[in-house]
């Protein structure tokens, strides 16, 4: 409850500063666009042969991908560091939900064609990283009228039907149609 609180108070506040943060407006040509990241959590992992397999796509397009992966607890973290992937925990992030340490700052001040939150269960932290990361274009899953101010494209229905894949596909879809 108190966690579900101090989100609230700190999503109102995170949204202040990322009103006020500057950073380049419109939506870039998806067919000129290099870098993309994509924010996603522990529990999106579960997914990770869909994720790959998209990141696969978006290699062979000449696109850089860069991944953020929000885990809750530092222990669960991999050991093992990957290319183009940075992991963060609640303790990379302040009481808010905004960035603390240099390596989750520096990835937020980068200026990504487009920051693609792979995220469909609404995690506050990731909500927040993106409200306040420097892309062009954010993008994200449609919940409700409060996740569309953190996004530039929302995408998704309000269905049980609707499930990872139509998500990925969808996202697809839509990047293709910008330009």
């Amino acid at each position: 409850m108190k966690a579900k609180l101090r989100y609230k108070i700190g999503d109102k506040i995170i949204a202040k500063i990322a009103h006020k943060r500057k950073r380049k407006l419109g939506i870039p040509n998806y067919p000129e666009s290099k870098n993309l990241l994509f924010i996603l959590d522990e529990n999106t992992l579960s997914n990770s042969t869909l994720i790959d397999a998209f990141e696969r796509k978006l290699i062979a397009e000449g696109k850089q991908i860069h991944r953020l992966i929000f885990f809750n607890k530092t222990k669960n973290i991999p050991a093992e560091k990957l290319d183009n992937t940075t992991f963060i925990s609640r303790k990379d992030l302040t009481l808010w939900g905004s960035p603390k340490t240099k390596q989750c700052k520096k990835i937020i001040n980068t200026s990504y064609d487009f920051a693609i939150n792979l995220d469909m269960n609404g995690e506050e932290s990731l909500n927040s990283l993106i409200s306040l990361s420097k892309a062009v274009c954010r993008v994200g899953y449609f919940r409700s009228n409060k996740s569309v101010r953190c996004y530039d494209l929302s995408i998704g229905l309000q269905e049980n039907t609707y499930t990872f894949p139509n998500f990925l596909t969808d996202i697809d879809t839509y990047l293709h149609r910008i330009q």
